[in-house]
């Protein structure tokens, strides 16, 4: 986290203040809580991928879009309610179009009856979700199993098992030893068995770099670039100098040295 004041349980991102419970933000982020992917945000609650003022339990929406609800992929805007897919549009519902003072009243009819089923104050439910549980970001950092999920509401992708199988041809481990040949193979991954392919640019880039062709397929690469980052957990811990009880994304086990705020301000200057 860089350049950010007042931020609780915050996770990679900069220029946020007084912000709770948010993740991946790559700047200007004020008076929210529960933000994932967002920027030129203010004033926003449980929303993802979104750039705007007052949005409340969306998703994707561009070019700073306000006083949203429950909308998704959406091109600006403003005063809109459960609608999907519009550009500049205003006091809709459903993707219908109202005068200023019914759109209010309507508004609130319909906050009134989502309260009364307890359905208001939530983002989407997860039975609406395009994706099974082991397609998304989730299960990178909240990891559950098939029956676990499915328990859990979530739906679940079994693999398709004509994805897998075994390489076509053994990868030459010095890359001036692959030919473009290899471009038409069907490769299988060393770890997972999952089949991929290399494309044209992706042997560009190895041979410029001199490196060689991965044994590994995309996802299983992908996983071990994630082990290797800081989880988006916190840790309770003592300040490794003067003593007091901290929160870290370093577990105290780990060998690096830890400061409170306090004194690693007295470190540096």
């Amino acid at each position: 986290i860089k350049n950010c004041k007042n931020c609780f349980e915050c996770f990679e991102g900069y220029g946020g203040e007084d912000i709770k419970w948010v993740i991946n933000f790559p700047g200007a982020l004020k008076d929210s809580y529960d933000i994932s992917g967002c920027k030129d945000v203010e004033m926003s609650v449980d929303s993802a991928v979104c750039f705007g003022h007052t949005l409340r339990y969306c998703n994707s929406i561009l070019n700073s879009a306000s006083n949203l609800t429950l909308c998704a992929y959406m091109d600006s805007g403003y005063d809109m309610f459960g609608c999907i897919g519009m550009k500049k549009g205003s006091y809709s519902i459903l993707n219908k179009q109202y005068s200023r003072e019914d759109y209010g009243d309507m508004v609130l009819r319909i906050v009134d009856h989502m309260k009364n089923t307890e359905e208001w104050g939530e983002f989407f439910p997860m039975r609406y979700s395009p994706f099974a549980y082991n397609e998304t970001v989730a299960n990178e950092y909240f990891p559950m199993g098939r029956e676990e999920a499915l328990t859990a509401g979530f739906r679940w992708n079994d693999p398709d098992l004509r994805e897998y199988g075994k390489s076509a041809v053994e990868i030459p481990r010095n890359i001036e030893d692959v030919t473009d040949d290899i471009l038409d193979k069907v490769l299988g991954c060393k770890k997972c068995n999952r089949n991929y392919k290399v494309n044209p640019e992706e042997l560009k880039f190895y041979r410029r770099q001199k490196i060689a062709v991965p044994e590994l397929c995309h996802q299983c690469r992908h996983e071990n670039r994630l082990v290797r980052r800081s989880g988006r957990k916190l840790w309770q811990r003592t300040c490794d100098k003067c003593g007091d009880e901290i929160s870290s994304i370093y577990h105290g086990e780990r060998r690096e040295k830890v400061y409170c705020g306090k004194c690693y301000l007295e470190e540096i200057y």
